[in-house]
């Protein structure tokens, strides 16, 4: 895609398979380039938190913390991140890119 080409990317579930920090980092970046400078990146997840270990026990282990998020989603360069509970077990994300 070309840069600043979307206004949205929906990411449902599907992020935390990517396990290497640099790797997810990088798909991040890349989400930024193609996304409009008023873009939006939403991305639903389960979080490796108390509710998630109570669903999972230790498959929760597979997902990662809202810290874990936060930080690939600032090194990738994105300025806002901003998350809302849809279950307990669920957590949507938003995220605007610097410009």
């Amino acid at each position: 895609l070309r840069n600043n080409s979307v206004d949205i990317i929906f990411l449902l579930s599907a992020v935390h398979e990517i396990r290497s920090h640099e790797e997810k980092v990088e798909f991040l970046k890349e989400c930024h380039r193609v996304c409009k400078q008023n873009g939006k990146i939403i991305m639903v997840e389960h979080l490796r938190d108390f509710p998630n270990f109570l669903a999972f026990t230790v498959g929760f282990t597979h997902f990662f913390s809202k810290k874990a998020w936060q930080r690939a989603f600032e090194k990738a360069g994105f300025s806002s991140f901003a998350e809302t509970k849809f279950t307990p077990f669920m957590s949507i994300f938003s995220c605007s890119p610097y410009f």
